[in-house]
């Protein structure tokens, strides 16, 4: 029968390995998060990023409009096409067309929300003291980009 003498230092090795794999976890924490945030990206270009209903006595449905990331649509209903209905109502306050609003950031929108992505993973895969600097561009377009941010 053999017997193991225990030291005071094998109580602090048992922390220090711990130590170790919580350290080496929070090194691939932002790593992780950063892929995943490219993956919740990824999946909001299917998802409407804006919506409106309007209710009036003469649509006794309402209109409903959802605005993608670089398109807009009504609601499924084929005897209405609802974007066309509230962009003729908003004819009248003096808005300018729903269709002709914010061209150009809907024909980038894409590009640059894949572009982001790809800003994204880079970041997750660099590993580095400043690889979250690449992150800035989907901070700031989530403030500032919107498929119709412009009406003028």
């Amino acid at each position: 029968m053999t017997t193991k003498a225990i030291s005071p230092t094998d109580g602090k090795a048992a922390g220090n390995t711990k130590q170790a794999g919580l350290r080496r976890w929070l090194k691939w924490l932002p790593s992780l998060t950063f892929v995943v945030a490219a993956a919740l990206l990824l999946i909001s270009i299917s998802q409407p990023y804006w919506g409106l209903v309007l209710q009036a006595p003469q649509y006794p449905g309402g209109l409903q409009m959802r605005v993608f990331v670089n398109y807009m649509t009504g609601d499924e209903d084929p005897r209405l096409d609802e974007v066309r209905e509230i962009d003729g109502l908003n004819h009248y306050i003096g808005m300018k067309s729903l269709y002709e609003a914010a061209k150009f950031e809907r024909s980038i929108a894409i590009p640059v929300v894949i572009l982001m992505i790809g800003l994204l993973l880079i970041a997750a895969g660099l590993q580095r003291r400043w690889t979250w600097v690449l992150t800035i561009p989907h901070l700031l377009s989530r403030s500032s980009f919107s498929p119709i941010s412009r009406s003028g």
